[in-house]
């Protein structure tokens, strides 16, 4: 009867209302892209300054952490007593496999020049920070091999080349005094001096090379946050089906901050490679007009039931299968993309605005069911 019901009524309205549905969603999600044009904008004109771009980062993961956990997976319990455990236990072991499969591509996006497009995986500061204290060597520091040393290994390391300087100027036969300190002082500055010589000739080599792959890493930056887009696009055609307004204005607002400032950095990034602005722009375009198709189509695959409809368990295990899949990948994606390089730029103010960026989509949240209640009451 209800798959009956499902099956005439697709076929009734199909013309009309798929349309209007496609529209609607894609309408919601070129919104939810729309930053990625404007941040572009900003990035090859005048970007901001970088606290503040952490601050905004910060702020857009924070609504989208409460825009998945609770319009998302909470979505998915709620309708646990409707579709039953199976279908919560597939949406978590597709968010694993989304999370995974995000990492997956993420590496290799950023061994093919991609980590350009965010701060947290410069490699190239990486290198200026961690140079290989070998200095009797005199080989060339390789960018992409170093050592990193904390500061108890760094003491140990003064103070055993302190005692080696030592016992070589007894070998051989000084007969003066020079104190412990002297000899700590001297081996610092015969450090620091090499250290800085070693650093320099890693930013010209990782300088040369960067410049070298500067296209192809300009390409990648692209890939990068069109990945980024494809589980949120869907997600924003699902949520444009399910009739809550609320949800849908919570979790296009925490898409909407989180690609503003990545835009901006990302594609500052791009100009610096002399990509001129019209193909910069036209990138980010590309991206803005394919997450509102990515939308309309999430939401004609999951066209919205009418009055006394049901899904098939089959459309809810896929449905929530989808949905794991996109959640886990975004969140992957906050945790190693966007709260890092926000700190890494904003350093401990980060987790507070991030905490009103959660507060803040709760808030819309509220106060748009409150509406909803509201409307309902007055209907009847």
């Amino acid at each position: 009867m209800g798959g009956s019901l499902l099956l005439n009524t697709t076929i009734v309205r199909e013309p009309v209302d798929g349309g209007l549905n496609f529209l609607n969603a894609a309408g919601w999600g070129l919104l939810s892209a729309l930053s990625l044009v404007i941040g572009a904008a900003i990035g090859v004109t005048a970007a901001p300054s970088p606290k503040v771009n952490a601050a905004m980062m910060a702020f857009g993961g924070g609504a989208l952490i409460q825009a998945l956990s609770i319009e998302l997976f909470g979505a998915i319990l709620q309708h646990q007593s409707d579709t039953g455990l199976g279908c919560t236990l597939a949406a978590i072991a597709a968010a694993v496999c989304g999370g995974a499969f995000f990492s997956f591509l993420d590496k290799v996006l950023n061994d093919q020049g991609a980590f350009f497009r965010k701060r947290s995986t410069l490699k190239v500061a990486k290198v200026l920070g961690k140079v290989q204290p070998d200095m009797e060597s005199g080989e060339k520091p390789d960018p992409n091999a170093v050592e990193t040393y904390d500061e108890a290994e760094a003491e140990r390391i003064r103070k055993e080349e302190a005692a080696a300087a030592a016992r070589a100027k007894f070998r051989a036969g000084i007969t003066h005094v020079v104190s412990s300190s002297k000899i700590t002082k001297m081996l610092e500055e015969n450090r620091r001096e090499a250290v800085e010589k070693r650093a320099e000739e890693a930013a010209k080599a990782a300088s040369h090379q960067g410049h070298q792959g500067g296209k192809n890493a300009a390409i990648m930056i692209w890939l990068g946050i069109g990945l980024d887009a494809i589980p949120e696009s869907f997600v924003l055609g699902i949520l444009a089906n399910s009739g809550n307004i609320s949800s849908l204005i919570t979790f296009t607002v925490g898409v909407f901050l989180a690609n503003l400032p990545e835009a901006m950095s990302s594609a500052a990034i791009m100009k610096s490679y002399s990509m001129r602005s019209i193909v910069i722009m036209g990138m980010w375009s590309a991206i803005f007009v394919g997450t509102g198709l990515g939308a309309g189509l999430g939401a004609i695959c999951f066209p919205p039931l009418g009055p006394g409809e049901q899904r098939t368990l089959g459309a809810s295990y896929l449905i929530a299968i989808i949905e794991g899949v996109c959640g886990g990948a975004m969140l992957t994606m906050i945790a190693s993309t966007v709260l890092p390089e926000a700190f890494e730029i904003g350093g401990n103010i980060v987790g507070f605005v991030c905490l009103l960026g959660f507060l803040s989509a709760l808030l819309v949240k509220s106060i748009g069911e409150e509406v909803n209640n509201e409307d309902i009451g007055s209907s009847h």
